[in-house]
């Protein structure tokens, strides 16, 4: 079996997708730690959490943004084709917005309440 030696060229797509999945998965896992320590005293590790919530936000939403500007294409064809139609995937994404909108103050209201905030 002849092995194929030629170099493949470095593909820009791909290391943005991956590095906007790394950092995503990053941010989950810090944002965890971050609500399981959140009644704990500081400590290096809380503070390494928040430094690394925050950075990875950063980076994530740098290469968020790339990621879009790099697809750019794909994504006005998605918008082109729901031209004064309001497509299922629209309905559906307006839907989980609302869902998570909804939660995020029912639950604000609740931890205001259970600390007594006003």
């Amino acid at each position: 079996m002849k092995m194929n030696h030629t170099k493949k060229s470095f593909n820009g797509r791909a290391f943005v997708s991956i590095v906007t999945l790394l950092f995503f998965t990053g941010l989950v896992v810090s944002g965890i730690m971050l609500q399981a320590t959140d009644h704990q005293s500081l400590t290096f590790n809380i503070v390494y959490w928040h430094v690394m919530h925050i950075l990875f936000a950063v980076v994530f939403l740098v290469f968020a943004l790339v990621h879009i500007l790099r697809n750019i294409k794909a994504l006005k064809s998605y918008l082109s084709k729901a031209k004064n139609v309001i497509s299922r995937e629209l309905i559906a994404g307006l839907v989980l917005l609302a869902i998570i909108l909804l939660g995020c103050w029912l639950l604000s209201g609740y931890l205001a309440q259970f600390h007594e905030i006003r």
